[in-house]
């Protein structure tokens, strides 16, 4: 399950790293972001979406490492333990350089242009699809979240709250409808 999870969180990072560094407009129900293709296509440096990848796993590795303790089960462990709720620090150095090269991947896949019959294949466009990345993103930090509160772990909630809550605001605010685009 490990290469699936680096993927779809590689590909939420990602999404949630163009929403950050892009500017996005409303437009009734609807949000998209205005230079999306521009950034996509760019040459930018994949570290803010390798950032956001390794950030979650400030949240998902503890909490996946006290599985015995929920319905995930005992699936590994550290036999040194470490610095951070029993995780050592060279594993989120990992999830970062892995979620860099995840990155590039996807960057390369968004600038190789695809024969129109294969683009537009099974394509269907709909208001804040820009947004099922970001969704994606929020729906895994809030199952960890959720999952180390129901199983006691109060400490690491609160850590991943205050970790995540500057960077989850600033960028609601700077996508809020009306907020014109300050920041």
């Amino acid at each position: 399950m490990d290469p699936l999870s680096y993927v779809s969180i590689a590909y939420a990072s990602y999404y949630l790293a163009l929403q950050a560094l892009g500017r996005g407009r409303w437009q009734g129900w609807g949000f998209c972001l205005e230079d999306e293709a521009a950034l996509q296509l760019s040459r930018r440096p994949p570290d803010p979406g390798g950032g956001a990848h390794g950030r979650l796993d400030i949240v998902i590795d503890p909490a996946a490492l006290r599985g015995y303790r929920w319905f995930l089960g005992q699936i590994y462990g550290y036999p040194e333990g470490g610095v951070y709720f029993g995780v050592p620090l060279s594993n989120f150095a990992g999830w970062f350089l892995v979620a860099l090269i995840l990155i590039l991947a996807l960057q390369y896949l968004a600038s190789v242009p695809a024969p129109a019959y294969i683009r537009d294949w099974g394509r269907r466009t709909f208001p804040c699809q820009t947004l099922l990345g970001p969704a994606l993103y929020l729906g895994i930090l809030g199952f960890n979240l959720g999952m180390t509160f129901l199983i006691g772990e109060t400490r690491l909630e609160w850590a991943g709250v205050f970790i995540f809550l500057p960077f989850l605001t600033w960028l609601a605010l700077k996508h809020l409808p009306g907020s014109g685009q300050v920041w």
